[in-house]
């Protein structure tokens, strides 16, 4: 059974099944085995496709595998792919055994510069099936992509991308920073992350607020990691001013200049985000200086949790 599993391993549970059903019943058995861990990939490129008798995805479902544990799933070109509602009926039917469900979304704009309407209701993936299975729905914008993700709690963090090597697709991932491993209380339901990557700079505008305002139609966000060495602070008020809901806020660092301080001292005295304000952890994992601490303190006045990383001070050499 283990030389199986190693040779099931560089498969994809389609080919799995395309290649051994056919051999004899005992290999039918086999693949029907609760023993076998089976995982699978398709590409959807269209609606048309998932509906289609005759695509892969499809004939798989259909030839058997209910024992499939892995799925992974990368979609795009037609909104309705994110109807929460379709994939807990397409799960439960076929493969009511399903361990871990990997799902992304690559959401563009056409022709005209427009998204496709979105009708559905927010945060679909907040129902009871996604939350007692530990199935988080994410979203990631880079640079001037978005993408909407779905995948196991614990491996959600900065590192969640999508490597293709050979026509499989790898994911990497590392363990929430926010989370005790003791945590016994985590809200899944308020667990969605908000990633963002390769556009914090003048050139994109208004861009990037453009696209968080476009997820804001189709979830709430409770966690925002900026994957970019030098976070503006005037990015970071406006991206907090825009997600109501923040919990928590990761970044690599902050960047200030001569206004910073002329901004911090307003905050205080308008006390604007001050009081909208939710987040209670930030993790900042280089401080330049103490003005970036106390700017963390005035926009974030009921933060509990501040994970940073302090420089080492550079100490003066004796003559000897």
């Amino acid at each position: 059974m283990k030389f199986f599993n190693e040779i099931f391993d560089y498969f994809n549970g389609d080919e799995i099944v395309e290649t051994f059903s056919k051999l004899n019943s005992r290999f039918q058995q086999l693949l029907h085995s609760s023993s076998i861990l089976i995982k699978t990939h398709f590409y959807l490129f269209y609606y048309e496709e998932m509906i289609n008798k005759d695509h892969k995805l499809e004939i798989f479902s259909n030839k058997s595998c209910s024992n499939l544990k892995i799925l992974s799933i990368s979609c795009s070109q037609n909104i309705i792919l994110l109807d929460a509602h379709r994939w807990e009926h397409f799960i439960l039917h076929y493969y009511p055994e399903l361990e871990k469900f990997y799902f992304i979304y690559y959401d563009g704009i056409d022709n005209d510069n427009q998204y496709e309407i979105y009708s559905g209701g927010i945060n679909q993936f907040s129902s009871t099936f996604w939350i007692e299975r530990k199935w988080i729905f994410n979203v990631k914008i880079d640079n001037t992509d978005i993408e909407y993700m779905i995948c196991p709690y614990k491996y959600i963090d900065e590192y969640f991308f999508l490597q293709k090597i050979n026509c499989s697709v790898f994911f990497f991932f590392r363990k929430i920073w926010y989370d005790s491993i003791h945590d016994k209380n985590i809200k899944y339901s308020a667990s969605t992350t908000l990633i963002l990557a390769n556009f914090v700079t003048s050139s994109y505008g208004e861009i990037p607020f453009e696209k968080t305002r476009r997820v804001l139609t189709i979830t709430q966000i409770y966690h925002l990691i900026i994957i970019e060495k030098h976070s503006s602070v005037h990015v970071l008020i406006q991206l907090i001013s825009l997600l109501p809901d923040l919990i928590t806020f990761k970044l690599c660092s902050l960047s200030s200049d001569d206004r910073t301080q002329y901004i911090v001292r307003e905050l205080c005295r308008l006390g604007s985000i001050k009081c909208q304000s939710k987040t209670t952890k930030v993790c900042l994992e280089e401080i330049n200086d103490i003005d970036n601490f106390n700017f963390i303190s005035v926009i974030c006045p009921r933060v509990l949790q501040v994970n940073l990383v302090l420089p080492y001070p550079t100490l003066p050499c004796r003559a000897g």
